[in-house]
């Protein structure tokens, strides 16, 4: 059964950060905990810990920011709604339905 997860991270009501996964979204308090300000100026430290926490793997794991997104696979296989549906906080770019398992929003 897939355990989808999204955590999404905003400043000052804007979205800044989205995590996305399509396994593992039931360690999504275990990756929430450990976000913090200074991890966020580099989604490749987030992805690397978004990973050891078991939140989705290198196949599914993906980090987005406001201009791009981080997966270990080919990004040219993520749909155009990863980029066209950033800013909408709930809204996970994985399925067409935008839902979520686990859902973590993080206002910092």
């Amino acid at each position: 059964m897939p355990t989808s997860g999204l955590i999404t991270i905003t400043k000052k009501g804007s979205v800044v950060m989205k995590i996305i996964t399509g396994s593992g979204g039931h360690h999504i308090m275990a990756v929430a905990e450990k976000i913090t300000p200074e991890i966020l100026d580099s989604a490749i430290a987030v992805h690397s810990l978004a990973s050891k926490l078991d939140f989705g793997d290198e196949t599914d794991l993906v980090v987005s920011t406001k201009t791009k997104d981080f997966f270990l696979g080919d990004n040219s296989l993520l749909p155009e709604r990863y980029r066209t549906t950033f800013e909408l906080p709930e809204f996970n770019p994985r399925s067409d339905s935008g839902e979520s398992v686990y859902f973590e929003l993080i206002a910092l």
